[in-house]
């Protein structure tokens, strides 16, 4: 018999299985991936009196090391989507007041609230969230569809604007101008809306208030054009997409991803 192979520390070796331990601790780090995860808090709430249902997604961040930091971000979003809540409550009140209905309830539905949640990048210095909102008062003339995203720095909790990604001086509007305006022509073009050229480039032009509703993805940052910017006409919203190869080089190195 051959005695144990043993390493310097009196512990014995398992040739076979050297491989497989050196590709665990390899995949170990991506499984750590930011240290912290989102999680959903969700708000349900009906009313017989007026006749109303609210149903609310509340991304929320856990296990984060710093937990004033944790709080600090989650008290932000948690603020929004409560204000969301509070202000449809309020509207559908006042429109019952306005419209003289009956307390009690009737069998016409005053309206719905309807509030999602979509993660984008989220990495060891940045997450990035989208909270969708679907509001629908039947008193009002049509529904509302509003998009907020939220950026935050991890390391500190502050809740990042797009300026605060780039190097400063850098021309990064003029580049995202550049690529969305042709992008969006484009789309509405393919999609049977025949674009308005001008209207399309007076919402593209390279200002931060139209940019500034956006979100990162792994892959790209996602742009948000409420539909009556890009077009006189009723049609979608429109998300462009701009690669992250584009605006990597215009980026501080300590938001790259």
């Amino acid at each position: 018999m051959h005695p144990e192979k043993r390493n310097g520390f009196g512990c014995r070796l398992l040739p076979n299985f050297l491989p497989v331990i050196w590709l665990l601790l390899l995949f170990l780090p991506a499984c750590r991936h930011a240290g912290y995860s989102v999680t959903v808090k969700n708000i349900e709430e009906k009313s017989n009196g007026p006749i109303y249902s609210i149903s609310a997604a509340m991304p929320q961040i856990a296990q984060l090391p710093d937990s004033g930091i944790q709080q600090s971000i989650n008290q932000t979003i948690a603020y929004y989507v409560q204000s969301q809540v509070q202000q449809f409550k309020e509207d559908i009140a006042q429109t019952q007041l306005y419209n003289n209905a009956p307390r009690e309830a009737t069998n016409k539905p005053a309206g719905e609230l309807t509030i999602e949640t979509t993660t984008g990048l989220q990495n060891k210095n940045m997450v990035s969230v989208k909270v969708s909102t679907l509001y629908h008062n039947t008193g009002a003339a049509y529904p509302e569809y509003l998009e907020r995203c939220f950026t935050f720095d991890t390391r500190n909790g502050e809740m990042l604007t797009l300026d605060r990604l780039f190097v400063p001086g850098t021309p990064y509007l003029k580049m995202l101008a550049d690529y969305v305006q042709p992008l969006i022509i484009e789309q509405q073009n393919s999609s049977g809306y025949p674009a308005d050229t001008a209207q399309i480039k007076k919402a593209t032009e390279p200002i931060p208030a139209n940019y500034n509703t956006w979100l990162l993805h792994p892959d790209r940052i996602s742009f948000f054009f409420p539909y009556y910017k890009i077009s006189a006409q009723h049609q979608p919203d429109v998300w462009a997409e701009v690669p992250y190869h584009v605006v990597k080089p215009y980026l501080l190195k300590q938001y790259r991803w």
